[in-house]
């Protein structure tokens, strides 16, 4: 069960979280702990009102059975009688209760649990979608970042390859000598050979500027598609969630939606009106049939 509807320090129901709620949908009911709300409940309450305070307090309804006892109601529908859980004989749950005619029944007291859950899960995804866009900003802030991060890497690279083909045409040039040792070099065929050298290194260093940023690039684009990729299962994670909240959502409401053509019940206040008068109108007509057989000659 979430903390909300547990733990004396978190007593709203309304508090709890989306992984709690996650969890309570996921974990099996446990007899023990459920058992152990009911006569937390029940030892920190003195009367009916406090009683169903208390359980409320803790996202449960107090309730009127179908055999006219005193049931606690889940969000689910799932009724536990009183007695039975709060290991009491009926008797001393009536003394303490009274009569439950005035509480609401199984299925009205499960459409109020369930609406409890639903204003929390309405909020929660509230939360979710706002969560959402957030994370989708952080995303494409990070890319944008990402980006010119990139950018940056492209223009160093680009300045380093830039100096360096200047560097080694610099050298390349200060191989091919000058003069008459130059003219000397043309006759022997050396400086074609020391041409077609300079030639050769520079289709290289070509090549190996061109591999360098084939690198940077393969290596940038592996990391925006990494990076698309886990902002692609992180919002789909998100929807995920809100998609189930949603259904959540709209389950717990078919429930309200059924509960709220049901009879309410008649406060005992208004009953025991009705009950009076309906007594005294019996014993008017009851007077005045005697009456008349008194008149009767």
């Amino acid at each position: 069960m979430p903390r909300g509807f547990i733990s004396k320090e978190f007593t709203d129901p309304r508090n709890f979280t989306l992984a709690e709620w996650q969890q309570v949908k996921r974990a099996e009911k446990d007899p023990k702990q459920i058992k152990a709300i009911f006569q937390d409940c029940w030892a920190t309450s003195d009367s009916r009102s406090g009683f169903a305070h208390a359980l409320e307090e803790r996202g449960y309804i107090l309730a009127k059975g179908d055999r006219r006892g005193f049931v606690v109601v889940d969000h689910s529908g799932e009724a536990y009688a009183v007695a039975r859980w709060v290991g009491l004989k009926t008797k001393q749950v009536k003394d303490r209760l009274g009569s439950p005619d005035d509480l609401p029944s199984v299925d009205r007291a499960h459409a109020i649990a369930a609406k409890q859950i639903t204003i929390r899960l309405q909020d929660l995804r509230k939360e979710q979608v706002q969560a959402a866009l957030k994370e989708r900003e952080r995303f494409q802030q990070k890319r944008r970042s990402t980006e010119q991060k990139h950018k940056a890497e492209t223009d160093r690279l680009a300045q380093t390859h830039k100096e360096r083909q200047a560097k080694e045409a610099t050298e390349q040039e200060a191989r091919i000598r000058k003069g008459l040792l130059g003219f000397w070099d043309r006759l022997t065929g050396r400086r074609k050979q020391i041409e077609q050298e300079n030639s050769l290194q520079a289709e290289l260093a070509r090549k190996r500027d061109q591999m360098e940023s084939s690198r940077l690039t393969q290596a940038q684009s592996g990391e925006i598609r990494a990076m698309d990729v886990k902002k692609a299962k992180a919002l789909e994670r998100g929807n995920a969630i809100t998609r189930e909240l949603r259904d959540d959502i709209r389950e717990l409401g078919k429930v309200a939606d059924r509960a709220s053509m049901l009879p309410r019940p008649e406060p005992r206040s208004a009953r025991n009106r009705s009950g009076s008068k309906a007594s005294e109108k019996d014993k008017r007509s009851k007077d005045g049939r005697d009456m008349t057989r008194q008149q009767t000659p």
